[in-house]
């Protein structure tokens, strides 16, 4: 349960920002960064299994641009949830915002040949 483990330590660690906020605000920060950081690395082991089970569908020319699509879209997602959570952190909520909407399109532009072929495959079917 590696879900576990981070939850309590972003819990403890938000109970040692709290104290340690009160006395240097810079030391909370920098203790929320690497903390942050951390959490991330680890989560990225919790994805090995992914990786490896995307790298195998890959193998499969049948499904070769799905996987494609997917783990774009999936990197596009996370990457674009963890800036625009920093940037809300920072108090910036318009550009958090901006950068949503960014990963939004972007998606939208890589799915677009799978969208083409599902209405290809759905137009055959019709006729």
């Amino acid at each position: 349960m590696d879900i576990i483990k981070i939850v309590s330590m972003a819990l403890c660690t938000l109970f040692i920002i709290i104290l340690v906020r009160k006395v240097n605000t810079d030391y909370a920060f920098f203790i929320s960064c690497v903390i942050s950081i951390s959490i991330c690395v680890f989560s990225f082991g919790i994805l090995i299994p992914v990786f490896e089970y995307i790298n195998e569908l890959e193998g499969n020319s049948q499904y070769s641009k799905l996987c494609t699509v997917m783990f774009k879209s999936t990197g596009i997602c996370l990457l674009c949830s963890l800036a625009s959570e920093l940037c809300r952190d920072a108090g910036q909520n318009t550009l958090a915002t901006k950068i949503e909407f960014a990963g939004k399109c972007t998606l939208l532009t890589y799915s677009l040949p799978l969208i083409q072929t599902v209405f290809r495959y759905a137009t055959s079917f019709i006729d």
